[in-house]
């Protein structure tokens, strides 16, 4: 038995879990580094804001 062939739909869906789950890991990288760094300031928020609402979308 031969497995089906990966349809368009498949392909876009597997592109767009990849890029939520890589922007979930940038943005807790810099989470971290900002942590260890002591640089939290009002443009690492929004950069994580950003990240986090694209995530969730």
């Amino acid at each position: 038995m031969h497995p089906s062939p990966i349809t368009p739909r498949l392909r876009l869906r597997r592109v767009f879990l990849r890029a939520a789950i890589a922007s979930l890991v940038v943005g807790g990288v810099i989470a971290v580094a900002a942590l260890l760094l002591n640089r939290f300031n009002d443009q690492t928020g929004r950069i994580l804001l950003t990240l986090a609402a694209l995530a969730f979308h």
